[in-house]
């Protein structure tokens, strides 16, 4: 199976100096030569799509809200931390595995959009993620990659990150760039290596890589990270393992408001186009699978 390990390590990095042994801080080093439109121009060349579950195009909602007129609010950042069994599995992995490429890409964000803050909204239930997250911020203000734009925590069920966009900050409108932990992920290796590099792996239409969740009647519930357009079948066997002897998998389903992919199509790729083309989607990439003992009613499934 075609995988790589660009935004999850093997191994969790321990510490900044760690992070900066494998290559981190090259992306900011790159970013101060050149204009905040240069950034921009690079994530929309990449084909970096969100991750949060839309696969909006990345720099085009940068532009959007680089290019929105003065009236329109004061430009923040906004890493959200998904909450939910499913998605929260992803993200908090992310960041136990390296915060510090987080950090890298949420400060290349706000050089982007101009913005002077960056704010983390992390789910209650997170709280050692969002203790790791404090450490690396620390970390990186002494390393003085902090001097342009504040880094802040906030704990959240989703009601700050409604009531900042809604209302912004107190009566000052505020021009929030609300992007989660995986796309923001990404973006130090784009910056850092170039559009072409993220595009060697992955499709067209869906480049690089995506961290995917594998539960339900799978023989392990993990989290792996895999290139764009590998067999959704080699992904369900290679992160959540065969299934139990005596049992067999009759679908998986992408979180629980997609469609059921049966068994006679996981040989899709994995991939925005790739789901879209069976009538599913490939939303967070949360994917839960059904065997003949845990089955599921495919009919109602493609009914939601």
């Amino acid at each position: 199976m075609s995988e790589a390990a660009r935004i999850l390590p093997l191994e969790p990095v321990e510490g900044l100096a760690a992070h900066l042994e494998r290559d981190g801080g090259t992306a900011l080093r790159a970013a101060a030569t050149v204009s905040p439109g240069a950034l921009i121009d690079e994530i929309e060349a990449s084909g970096l799509r969100g991750r949060g579950g839309a696969g909006f195009p990345t720099g085009r909602k940068w532009r959007a809200v680089a290019t929105a007129p003065a009236d329109a609010g004061s430009p923040r950042v906004i890493v959200t931390v998904a909450d939910g069994e499913l998605g929260e599995l992803k993200d908090r992995t992310i960041l136990r595995r390296n915060p510090y490429a987080v950090l890298e890409g949420a400060v290349l964000a706000a050089r982007a959009i101009r913005a002077d803050e960056v704010v983390f909204a992390v789910p209650p239930t997170c709280d050692a993620e969002a203790a790791l997250l404090d450490i690396a911020i620390w970390e990186v203000g002494r390393a003085g990659w902090t001097t342009d734009a504040e880094l802040s925590i906030v704990s959240d069920g989703g009601e700050f990150v409604y009531g900042y966009t809604q209302q912004g900050v107190g009566r000052v409108p505020t021009l929030p760039l609300v992007n989660n932990v995986e796309t923001i992920a990404n973006v130090p290796g784009i910056i850092g290596n170039g559009a072409a590099w993220f595009r060697s792996v992955g499709t067209d239409e869906s480049p690089g890589t995506v961290v995917c969740a594998v539960t339900g009647s799978s023989r392990r519930h993990a989290v792996g990270e895999v290139a764009m357009g590998t067999p959704l079948r080699e992904v369900i066997s290679a992160i959540g393992g065969d299934p139990e002897p005596g049992r067999r998998v009759v679908g998986v389903m992408s979180e629980a408001a997609s469609a059921l992919v049966p068994e006679s199509q996981l040989d899709i790729p994995l991939s925005y186009e790739g789901l879209a083309s069976v009538g599913s989607a490939l939303g967070i990439a949360a994917f839960i699978v059904f065997d003949d003992v845990r089955a599921v009613d495919s009919t109602s499934a493609r009914g939601r």
